[in-house]
């Protein structure tokens, strides 16, 4: 929020910083099995995802409780949607979760099978204007549509078969899409494709899974294991005039000619 900054640790680490009055604090919890929580800010309260339960903390009241347990879910990534459904992603695939209904909507792993979520793991979740989601997994990109319908673009579209670490977009339509060690540029209304890597400048050489951030001046951020990369979308230009080609040598059975 406005004050606060949330931290998770490892292990059993729930922090949180208020960064006006510089005073950090930690958040008791009692679930030892949980080594690495995950988490989502929403009205005074977080949303802590451990291991397969899914917890709820009052920030004023300081109170911990057990909201609900997914047997079936071991959470490792989780994200409130534009409706206030949370996304809980896992190696079993993603779970949308109402918490005011009690509504519980699958989205498994299939294990290969036809264009369905193989993913073994989520590591981010984006939804854009129109409602859709798009899924950043250790099995490419996929996109879950509002009718519910899942394409991937696992060696499609000009994707490889990158690990897809995290995703935002600019106010061009641009999905900015960071991989292990590649950035992707990729347009959803015109579906043009630019990837950039170390020899177009790219300083990263590893980014990590759901470390991507859109500023409200339009920059983008995205972080790594070699530290931070920012910049602003209208600052990346294409050359749009190829170089000329010039032969420089011309051998025929390894002799000049």
């Amino acid at each position: 929020n406005r004050e606060n900054i949330f931290i998770t640790a490892w292990p059993r680490g729930i922090y949180i910083y208020n960064w006006k009055r510089n005073l950090l604090r930690q958040v008791e919890y009692d679930d030892n099995s949980c080594k690495l929580p995950v988490l989502v800010y929403e009205d005074d309260h977080l949303w802590i995802g451990c291991e397969n339960n899914l917890y709820q903390y009052d920030l004023k009241g300081k109170k911990f409780s057990k909201h609900n347990v997914f047997e079936d879910c071991n959470i490792m990534y989780i994200k409130q949607d534009s409706r206030r459904n949370l996304l809980l992603g896992g190696p079993s695939g993603i779970v949308k979760f109402n918490p005011s209904t009690g509504e519980v909507m699958r989205y498994r792993n299939v294990n290969g099978i036809g264009d369905g979520l193989r993913a073994r793991v989520v590591n981010c979740i984006y939804e854009d204007e129109e409602k859709n989601f798009w899924i950043a997994s250790d099995q490419g990109l996929f996109l879950l549509d509002k009718a519910h319908k899942l394409t991937s673009f696992w060696k499609k579209n000009g994707f490889g078969d990158d690990d897809i670490k995290s995703i935002t977009e600019d106010e061009q339509n641009n999905l900015w899409i960071s991989t292990t060690n590649h950035l992707y540029r990729y347009n959803r209304k015109t579906y043009a494709l630019r990837k950039f890597e170390f020899t177009d400048g790219l300083l990263a050489k590893e980014f990590s899974n759901h470390a991507a951030l859109s500023l409200e001046s339009g920059h983008m951020v995205f972080g790594g294991k070699q530290g931070l990369v920012v910049f602003h979308p209208d600052s990346i230009k294409d050359n749009a005039t190829p170089p000329n080609v010039v032969l420089t040598d011309f051998k025929i059975l390894n002799k000049p000619v």
